[in-house]
């Protein structure tokens, strides 16, 4: 039996306290943000005369058969969302016309952003009239998912380890984590197992922490922990060590499924950072970013250069943001040409910036600063929509090219991507051939995302796309993709162009590709090719599709025409 099922027994396990509150003796009812009953137990179904099929269909409203403060029942939920909580008397008229009067407790319930999502309401009858808030504030404590302090608690907890460290003059860890992978298991294995591994994680941090410790869950897949009373940083640094094993130990969802992930974590430290709470979870939050950024699985600690680097990411995030609003951005397209038969197979769109105090930016100089950032799926729909568009007038105009985009993962693996791919062809070329548009995706890392890959490229494919491997051979379930994902198209990182002029092995393994690919009947591109003197080699290894400086530049739209025609009546030599 693992021991991560067994939580310390002052604490109530979330099942248990899910049964606790399933056979209280006071009405527990749970609202979204118009009075709509999501969920109610037992005693406040009885004592609000509300139907399971009226919860499950939505038509129960919590206000619905108040008498004393109809018809401006709608003015008591404004007043909690307003003050936070509300307490009085409510007269209700049951079904059988009865008329009961009851003690109603009211608190409103805020997202991350401090929005008001949920109500939760308490009742009870006269005997019970002190019972409702206590419990409502309580209740308004916790998270409902996993049973640990939410972000409202945690502010409490903070403040009070903050006074006591500063009187103990010992260390106080603020630990902002955010565990690595979990979207994917949401979207390969649903919100149910995405919910179950949320509370195995949290099972786990508990039983790692001392009586003294809190974590907290302060969103989707974020915690905060504090480690009060250390005597030095090597505690904290032995601590997080031992938490990133636990967290990195396989889950065992159910009978069948299995996850794995790790866990990014950001510690701000007081009084070695004598910050208000408030900056001291940012602080920690900018660390556990940068911590995702170094690779993920591993702690990083907060100092004043990380926050300046941090600043200058949020600089960059809202100029890129800005860049896309004013349409600084362009599209340049590189060919890839069949040496052979000196005919181009496709053009890649390649994004550009022409920064109006930096010069011409290419993607590496931003885009690994915005690719875990939501702002990279809006980019990535620009230029799809933007090589869409081209490849459509080029369609015009008589030169019938592909036309390959390159996609960020977030957006393959995205829900819904195929619906926006449909519409987005719908709305610009509905008359698209098929083939014109090849999506370029990297290789698969987390074997979890895989089915949601496959899945999504297939619903893509059926709207007459194809998809290409980008950099083969970097990652390494190459073979596993190629078996396993619906190409048309893969294309050799460009070290091993490099590698093929240092030693023999460069050359088999260039063979070796081109053998895999002709076994899978796919199209290989070769890129990287940056001197014609290369050319030769390649195609004596039965490479004959190439991209790269040594073929053609990446050139503005309006100059693929003319290249096109350049290739076409000189047709003994690449063109560059």
């Amino acid at each position: 039996m693992s021991r991560y099922k067994t939580v310390p027994s002052f604490r109530f396990s979330p099942e248990q306290l899910c049964r606790a509150l399933e056979n209280a003796h006071v009405g527990i009812v749970l609202t979204d943000q118009d009075g709509i009953v999501l969920s109610a137990n037992q005693c406040a179904q009885a004592l609000l005369d509300l139907r399971d099929r009226e919860i499950q269909t939505g038509k129960a409203t919590l206000t619905a058969n108040w008498r004393n403060y109809s018809p401006s029942n709608r003015q008591i939920l404004l007043e909690v969302a307003r003050l936070g909580e509300w307490m009085g008397e409510i007269s209700l008229r049951h079904r059988n016309g009865e008329l009961h009067r009851q003690t109603m407790s009211l608190s409103a319930l805020r997202d991350e952003r401090g929005n008001v999502c949920r109500y939760l309401g308490l009742v009870s009858n006269d005997a019970l009239a002190g019972l409702p808030s206590r419990l409502a504030r309580s209740l308004a404590h916790v998270d409902a998912l996993t049973g640990l302090p939410n972000r409202l608690l945690l502010n409490d907890r903070l403040e009070q380890a903050i006074a006591v460290n500063r009187r103990n003059n010992t260390l106080l860890a603020i630990c902002f984590m955010d565990l690595d992978g979990f979207k994917q298991v949401n979207d390969t294995l649903g919100h149910a197992a995405g919910d179950e591994l949320l509370k195995h994680v949290a099972s786990r941090m508990l039983f790692s922490l001392r009586d003294s410790d809190t974590v907290a869950r302060v969103g989707g897949d974020e915690f905060v922990m504090l480690l009060s009373g250390l005597a030095n940083e090597d505690e904290c640094r032995q601590t997080l060590n031992r938490l990133l094993d636990e967290i990195a130990t396989p889950y065992m969802l159910d009978a069948t499924h299995r996850a794995e992930i790790t866990m990014s974590i950001g510690v701000a430290m007081y009084p070695v950072d004598d910050s208000k709470p408030a900056i001291l979870l940012e602080h920690a939050d900018q660390a556990m970013y940068a911590a995702k950024k170094a690779g993920k699985n591993r702690f990083q600690m907060f100092d004043a250069r990380l926050e300046e680097r941090m600043q200058a990411r949020q600089r960059m995030l809202t100029r890129v943001n800005e860049a896309l609003e004013k349409h600084e951005f362009e599209l340049y397209y590189q060919p890839a040409l069949d040496v052979r038969e000196h005919r181009v197979v496709s053009l890649e769109a390649l994004l550009r910036w022409p920064h109006p105090e930096l010069g011409m930016l290419a993607p590496g100089e931003f885009i690994p600063l915005i690719a875990e950032d939501e702002l990279a799926r809006h980019l990535g729909s620009w230029v799809l929509e933007q090589a869409l568009i081209q490849a459509r007038n080029w369609h015009a105009q008589g030169l019938a090219l592909p036309v390959s985009v390159n996609v960020f993962a977030r957006q393959i693996l995205s829900m819904d991507f195929p619906n926006l791919l449909r519409q987005l062809i719908s709305k610009v070329w509905p008359e698209m051939p098929p083939g014109r548009l090849i999506l370029e995706v990297q290789e698969c890392q987390n074997p979890l995302a895989l089915p949601r890959m496959q899945e999504s490229m297939l619903a893509c494919r059926t709207l007459g796309v194809s998809f290409a491997l980008d950099d083969f051979g970097v990652g390494a379930s190459a073979i596993s993709s190629l078996r396993n994902l619906n190409l048309s198209q893969i294309k050799i990182c460009q070290s091993f162009n490099q590698e093929q002029h240092c030693a023999r092995s460069g050359s088999a393994i260039i063979r070796s590709i081109v053998d895999l690919a002709d076994a899978f009947s796919l199209a290989l591109i070769i890129e990287g090719v940056e001197t014609a003197e290369i050319i030769p080699t390649l195609q004596s290894l039965g490479a004959h599709i190439m991209q790269g400086y040594a073929i053609a530049h990446p050139m503005p739209a309006s100059e693929i025409p003319a290249w096109v025609e350049k290739l076409k009546s000189a047709p003994e030599k690449p063109i560059n």
